[in-house]
């Protein structure tokens, strides 16, 4: 006998397991970041869903095929699993956050997907090149000097900003 709750719209039980999903945190952070920048930037946690797909089969197939459940790169990714997230997202605007000794191309990744990214934190001033390529969708972009030895340029290279309505820039030099 199957359960009341798989006979929920697939919609609907995406809506939930959004829920269920964190907002992003990186561990290694200040408590600001932890609180406001997940929810800025639409960072989310899709390892929270990990045990709901293991609940049974509808499950794990609605998860993994709902695009809006993996759209958070983050740089601590390896290529492979970045790869299956882009794979999931089935073309779903991304939310990119990047760290200091990240494994995330963030230039290769602005170049292949650059028109799907719609926030970009970058948590080290030499990232600011993707910037620099193509055009963009970026509404919300953070950059964070904090831990960078390498200069910022001004004015920041930003290709076009019609679309930013978010800039947030943190320990500037």
């Amino acid at each position: 006998m199957s359960s009341c709750i798989n006979h929920l719209p697939v919609e609907l039980l995406t809506d939930i397991f959004a829920h269920v999903s964190s907002p992003f945190v990186d561990r290694r952070s200040n408590a600001e970041r932890e609180v406001v920048w997940p929810t800025l930037f639409g960072l989310k946690d899709a390892t929270a869903l990990i045990p709901l797909m293991h609940v049974c089969r509808h499950w794990r197939a609605v998860a993994l095929q709902s695009s809006s459940l993996w759209t958070t790169l983050h740089g601590r990714m390896h290529t492979l699993e970045a790869d299956e997230y882009l794979a999931r997202s089935q073309g779903t605007a991304l939310h990119v956050v990047n760290f200091p000794h990240g494994r995330l191309d963030i230039e290769h990744l602005c170049q292949m997907f650059g028109s799907r990214i719609r926030s970009l934190f970058c948590d080290r001033s030499y990232d600011h090149r993707c910037l620099e390529l193509g055009d963009t969708n970026i509404d919300t972009f953070g950059l964070s000097s904090a831990y960078s030895l390498y200069p910022l340029p001004s004015p920041l290279p930003l290709k076009s900003t019609t679309r930013l309505k978010v800039l947030v820039l943190n320990h500037i030099r």
